[in-house]
């Protein structure tokens, strides 16, 4: 039985968006899996399996006969077609009409996916009980309560918090503030992104007669309103400032976040470094020390990244080691992928170019963050902290998923998914 070749979902590659991948690290081949069970349900099929060592996720192939042809089921997720763990409920399916399934193990989401297993049978009922009695010990202990939501939320760019009315005459950074501020007192979130910092609304940077003027006045004012919140920055390192861009012209949002990479990399490192330096003199070193870096968004993305991996890796080394060059005790990560990218090729380059990795930093939307602990251990870092610096029901803005009914449970299931997994 051959499995679809890919774990994402069409768009990845038909719409052109994946920059090239130029810097690839091994995966292993996992063997099929055993123990494939499907229960039939009213409207559904849960699939269930045995996990098997090494895998990052699971891909559930759907097909009329058990002959196939396969194809990934796509639950609409947004970004990704495979899942962390089982079970697996199909909700896609026809009603009345048996389907065969199958389910192959993932490395990594840049490999191909694994042989399936073998065929098993399944059928959406038409009928059946509609009600589902639950009966809650309140008295029993199963273990710690995990929150995996306190390390690091989301956030769109830190700008928002300067501005004043907005549509509808909406006051949007008191509204930001104030949702940080929620988060902070009645979650318990201790840090959120600090998205494109250097960013030209914040106008760090320009040049005068060829010579760089670095201000970072605007980006006190957006932090001190920050850490009034309570919650600490992880300072994603993006977008590119247009006097230093090699392609102004390069650009994504209606905000105008450049991509392009820098002219002049010495430059790049020149600006970090002495965003950091002022950081510190201004905050402290013991506050910034309690803050992290991140290097970039989304540069597995055209959209976001106008060059290639192995430019980016570039980026990243320069910036890390220009963030180090202040305090070496700071903390620097990355890559920042959309749907899980480059994970392994990052923990490789760092590797092989002795370049500080502090924390692994990737995205997803529409299921429960995948299972990189299989990968980590694989470049002998089991212990490396893994932040999913976006996550959520969908990565696209006005999607209808986004206030309905379902956001809610699709978060809570990825919440108690992750649950227990280091950060």
């Amino acid at each position: 039985m051959s499995p679809s070749s890919s774990a994402r979902i069409a768009w990845f590659e038909e719409i052109g968006a994946q920059a090239e991948r130029n810097r690839p690290a091994p995966a292993p081949d996992l063997p099929a899996l055993v123990g494939v069970v499907a229960t039939s349900g009213r409207g559904q099929v849960t699939i269930d399996w045995r996990p098997v060592d090494g895998a990052a996720g699971y891909v559930v192939h759907r097909a009329a006969t058990p002959e196939g042809p396969w194809e990934a089921i796509d639950h609409r997720a947004g970004d990704l077609l495979a899942v962390p763990h089982p079970p697996y409920t199909d909700t896609t399916g026809e009603l009345g009409v048996s389907a065969w399934y199958a389910v192959a193990a993932l490395p990594s989401i840049d490999a191909s996916v694994g042989p399936l297993s073998e065929a098993v049978e399944g059928q959406p009922g038409i009928d059946g009980e509609a009600l589902l009695s639950v009966q809650i010990d309140a008295a029993a202990q199963t273990g710690p309560v995990e929150r995996p939501w306190r390390p690091i939320i989301g956030s769109e760019h830190l700008a928002l918090l300067l501005r004043g009315a907005g549509p509808g005459g909406h006051l949007v950074g008191d509204e930001l503030s104030e949702a940080f501020r929620i988060v902070r007192d009645e979650l318990g979130v201790r840090m959120v992104r600090a998205h494109a910092i250097l960013h030209d609304s914040l106008g760090v940077y320009r040049e005068v007669d060829g010579e760089p003027i670095h201000d970072f006045e605007l980006v006190d004012a957006a932090l001190d309103r920050l850490l009034e919140t309570g919650l600490r920055p992880v300072v994603e390192l993006s977008f590119m400032p247009r006097d230093l861009a090699s392609d102004p012209e390069q650009s994504v949002f209606d905000y105008r976040g450049i991509i392009s990479p820098p002219r002049d990399i010495a430059r790049w490192s020149d600006l970090v470094a002495a965003l950091v330096r002022h950081l510190i003199e201004r905050l402290g070193r013991d506050e910034v020390r309690s803050w992290a870096f991140e290097v970039w968004n989304e540069p597995n993305l055209r959209v976001f990244w106008s060059a290639d991996e192995a430019a980016y890796f570039e980026l990243y080394d320069a910036s890390v080691r220009a963030v180090r060059s202040v305090d070496e005790t700071l903390r620097v990560g990355g890559p920042a992928t959309a749907a899980v990218g480059w994970v392994d090729d990052m923990l490789a380059h760092a590797a092989e170019a002795d370049v500080p990795l502090d924390f692994l930093t990737t995205h997803t939307y529409g299921l429960p963050p995948l299972d990189l602990r299989p990968i980590t251990e694989r470049f002998g870092r089991p212990e490396l902290p893994l932040w999913w610096t976006e996550w959520g029901v969908s990565p696209t803005h006005g999607a209808p998923i986004n206030d309905s009914v379902w956001a809610a449970p699709l978060v809570a299931r990825g919440m108690r998914s992750a649950a227990g997994r280091r950060e």
